[in-house]
């Protein structure tokens, strides 16, 4: 059975990445490789990042909704208290008006 750790210089097999067969891809490897690796931890951390801002922005807008729900509820509400309100008003003026116009007629 072959080793497929790579080596480090004190011959101890550390890594446990297979080595590129090609010699082009070792170089690659070796020039390359250790920013690709950061890039693609990066990309990833901006991701998980992103996931936890979307699921809060999303918390936090249903939120809102339920708190324009709740507003809108109570200024309904308080429209149709309102109304009542001056419904009763008009009647008691309209009543009072009636009582001085009975008095007025001497009735």
């Amino acid at each position: 059975m072959s080793d497929d750790r790579i080596k480090d210089d004190s011959g101890e097999a550390g890594d446990t990445r297979r080595a590129p067969a090609d010699p082009m891809e070792q170089v690659r490897e070796l020039l390359f490789g250790e920013a690709k690796r950061t890039h693609e931890q990066n990309v990833q951390a901006l991701e998980q990042k992103m996931d936890s801002m979307r699921a809060e922005f999303l918390s936090r807008f249903a939120s809102l909704e339920n708190r324009l729900s709740e507003l809108s509820r109570e200024t309904k509400q308080d429209q149709a208290q309102s109304i009542e309100t001056i419904g009763s008003a008009i009647s008691q003026l309209g009543d009072s008006l009636q009582t001085l116009g009975r008095q007025r007629k001497g009735v």
